[in-house]
């Protein structure tokens, strides 16, 4: 599982490459508007980075952006696709800021490289590593371990630099604190994250080097809960209620009295009327549902 964004040198950045494929444009046209917002704002050199990459022998440019480079330049992005990519990114953003607040940021995972480690000589999965197998970000997961009361160890400081001796990681890896836990927990983890936990198991067993006992079948990941906020749809909900109550009375006043054809006709307009503000009405709730629930 690519991540959106990534940390380096203590930044959280995102690849023009990145963007130019997520957003569907060519890498040229990103570099471009770059180039064109680095002229116009004098203060956005912080934001922007030029590296390059190799391809077919030659050294081409491209740039990391931090949040607010990125800020800048997905305002000048519009239609649906463009509105969906913005708010991935904008989430992905959060959940790395919040990794690093909480203090647990792990580097990278590299997927060809992942082997169980040991902590005091029990075998240990890392929440990074957990994350790589299970396709979950890592605040959901210790979230999940939080919610659940499940056990895992926060290693700071010393016991840091004691499990990068133990499991050969160099002095210099820029993990500071770490969260692990037991191949136990591991296995609560998918049975609370997955409905068929037989693939996820599979990968665990050969991450702590076990024979898995259980038929491989295919996964069913449970869809997250996401509560909406009454303040956030308060407005459309009110003005579905009271024009659906003014529906109700219209409906029922109209077999209740006897009137003109003329008077019929402009009653039968008015509940027209009506059923079009409802309509209208769910619409935009549906839109603000959808904006949640990205």
């Amino acid at each position: 599982m690519k991540q959106l964004v990534v940390i380096q040198n203590n930044q959280i950045v995102v690849s023009s490459k990145d963007i130019a494929e997520h957003f569907g444009k060519e890498h040229k046209v990103v570099l471009r508007a770059i180039r064109e917002i680095l002229l116009e704002q004098n203060c956005a050199n912080e934001f922007f980075q030029e590296k390059s990459y190799s391809y077919n022998g030659r050294r081409l440019p491209f740039y990391l952006m931090n949040r607010d480079g990125f800020s800048l330049l997905a305002m000048g992005f519009t239609g649906k696709k463009a509105l969906q990519w913005k708010l991935k990114y904008i989430e992905a953003f959060n959940e790395m800021e919040e990794t690093l607040k909480q203090g647990y940021l792990e580097e990278n995972v590299n997927p060809s490289e992942l082997h169980c480690k040991t902590y005091k000589g029990i075998p240990v999965i890392t929440i990074g590593d957990f994350a790589e197998i299970v396709k979950r970000n890592r605040t959901s997961i210790l979230w999940h371990l939080k919610d659940k009361g499940l056990p895992y160890q926060l290693l700071e400081k010393e016991e840091v630099t004691a499990y990068k001796h133990e499991n050969n990681i160099p002095m210099h890896s820029a993990v500071s604190r770490l969260i692990v836990f037991t191949e136990d927990t591991a296995y609560k983890l998918t049975c609370i994250m997955y409905n068929n936990v037989d693939p996820i198991n599979l990968e665990i067993a050969k991450y702590f080097n076990r024979q898995p006992v259980a038929t491989v079948k295919s996964v069913v990941p449970i869809e997250e809960k996401i509560g909406i906020d009454y303040d956030s749809v308060k407005e459309y909900i009110e003005e579905m209620e009271t024009n659906i109550s003014l529906m109700r009375g219209m409906v029922k006043h109209l077999t209740e009295f006897k009137r003109t054809r003329e008077e019929h006709k402009y009653q039968m307009k008015l509940i027209r009327e009506i059923g079009f503000n409802i309509f209208d009405s769910t619409r935009d709730l549906e839109k603000v549902v959808n904006t949640c629930i990205q």
